[in-house]
């Protein structure tokens, strides 16, 4: 018989394709990093880059290592042509143990001008090039950008394309289908997301937390779960086996 204490512990069927542990509080970590089966944890720039990889153990934790638009804040070119190799050559190196480029993409909230929107399309399509090199798939951050981010990866022929947070409506749901790419749901409602959900077959639907950004922990997917249950009108159990299977497959793990 299973004591309490293993029961306890025993990883859930749950996938977290986009949070960020190294955010997260080692006291809270230490409470729920056995309890979920996948965790895809994302930096945002060098530094969290180095903190995702130490935190990994390609057990249940896997790093994707990026560098998002809000990384890109307060840089000139002098500072990005010194900081973009330094990110490629930490991607190189540990290009066995990473299972996405990511975060990387387009945040035109944030922009503030043409010159930082043509900077992060710049940095995006260098990343795209770099991910398509080493035959990995991208984790992509697009806020109030997703037409110009879809003609990008049009453009660079990417194959394996993960839209975290998605902001689309249905008919950019259907478009990215077609393309064959995911999204993925966050534990968060929106009736413009539950419309585009339901524009989904749940094959190309996964789940995040991005915590602690808006989840708390990665446990927070189940909640991600039950909103696209509700969508799909599908069963909780049915949902959860689907979106596992999903992530298991677009990360190759």
């Amino acid at each position: 018989m299973e004591d309490k204490k293993d029961k306890k512990n025993k990883k859930e069927k749950l996938a977290d394709v986009h949070c960020h542990l190294d955010l997260i509080k080692r006291s809270e970590l230490e409470n729920i990093k056995d309890k979920v089966s996948i965790m895809i944890t994302n930096g945002t720039n060098f530094e969290s880059d180095i903190k995702n990889l130490e935190l990994s153990n390609n057990s249940n934790i896997f790093p994707a290592l990026g560098l998002d638009p809000e990384g890109l804040k307060g840089l000139n070119n002098e500072m990005l042509n010194n900081l973009l190799p330094k990110i490629d050559e930490l991607i190189r190196r540990n290009k066995e143990k990473i299972v996405s480029i990511g975060e990387i993409g387009l945040d035109y909230r944030i922009a503030k001008s043409e010159a930082e929107k043509e900077m992060q399309r710049a940095v995006f399509e260098h990343f795209i090039i770099l991910a398509n090199e080493l035959k990995k798939p991208i984790s992509i951050h697009s806020r109030d950008a997703i037409d110009d981010v879809i003609k990008i990866l049009y453009k660079k022929n990417v194959e394996r394309a993960h839209f975290h947070y998605f902001e689309g409506d249905e008919n950019h749901a259907r478009k990215l289908a077609e393309l064959g790419y995911f999204i993925s749901v966050p534990p968060i409602e929106s009736s413009k997301r539950k419309r585009a959900i339901k524009a989904l077959d749940i094959k190309h639907i996964m789940t995040e937390s991005d915590a602690p950004a808006i989840g708390k922990t990665p446990l927070d997917v189940k909640k991600a779960i039950e909103i696209i249950a509700d969508a799909k009108e599908m069963s909780i159990e049915q949902v959860a086996d689907e979106v596992f299977n999903n992530a298991r497959k677009f990360f190759k793990l």
